[in-house]
Formats: structure tokens, sequence, C-alpha cells
């Protein structure tokens, strides 16, 4: 007989397996979701990996992570539209502005113009092209020097 028998080993009571469950409180999730949290944020945020909230997500209902950012990200945007709604009403003008070139596709006037010498190089103005300047230059100068070149 072997000098370990079935009297010789110790039961070992087996309480519980691996690291203990974490818990996700949803209204935390959508929180973190609804201000543009990402996954790695999220999860960093509640200590645990995106397996775990993919996980917990699933004994949701949710299909995983895409489905509940997709519906949840939304609010967020809601709300800081109307923050930035708001600022513009009470007249901050830089949000005026910023909201104007977003949604009206306003933009800068930009022209650039020059007067003298700047090394035989043109800069024409945005509102005309490279030909449009150089026939406008050379009507403005055509008794004052030779004409410029056509630019080909």
């Amino acid at each position: 007989m072997s000098e370990f028998d079935d009297t010789t080993i110790p039961e070992i009571k087996i309480t519980g397996t691996g690291r203990p469950r974490i818990e996700i409180e949803m209204e935390t999730l959508r929180a973190l979701v609804r201000i543009q949290c990402t996954a790695d944020e999220v999860a960093a945020y509640l200590d645990c990996s995106i397996d775990t909230l993919e996980r917990r997500l699933k004994e949701e209902g949710w299909t995983g992570w895409g489905e509940f950012y997709k519906t949840n990200n939304s609010a967020g945007k809601v709300s800081l539209r109307r923050m930035q709604w708001e600022s513009a009403r009470k007249g901050d003008k830089t949000m005026q502005i910023w909201l104007g070139k977003q949604i009206l596709g306003q933009a800068d006037k930009v022209e650039n113009t020059h007067q003298g010498d700047i090394g035989g190089v043109l800069i024409a103005p945005a509102s005309m092209t490279p030909e449009q300047w150089v026939k406008k230059m050379n009507e403005e100068n055509k008794d004052k020097q030779s004409p410029m070149p056509d630019g080909d």
C-alpha cells in the first residue's frame, strides 16, 4: 500500500472560483456613453475588461457594446447641441459663428492681395482662378510693362 491513502488527503472546500463578479450599474454605463466615452475608457473607469462589459450587456439583453453605444450616445449629442444653442442664444458670438459654419455652411471670406514685387510669384485672390488673375493684371498694367505669361 502507498504511503498516501484516502484518509491522509485533507478535504478542500471550494466556495467559489475565479475573480469575484463585477457588477456594472447600467445607469453609470449609460452616463459614460452619453459623454462619448469609448469602450476602453468605460472599462478603465469601471475597472473591468471590455469582455466583461460585453458579457454584462448581453445579460441585459443587448447584442453587445456596439448596439448599446449607438442607442445611448445620441442622448449625449442632443444634450451638447442644446447647450451650444443656449450659449448662442445668450449672445456667445464665437458659438454663433461656429454654429453658422457647421450648420449653415458659412465660411470666412479669404482674399489674398499683394502690392509690389514678391519675387515673381503670383498669388491670386481666392475669388479668382489664376488665369482670371493674370488676365486682370495684364489689363491693369498694359501700359506699364510687358504682358505677364499665361501660366501654361
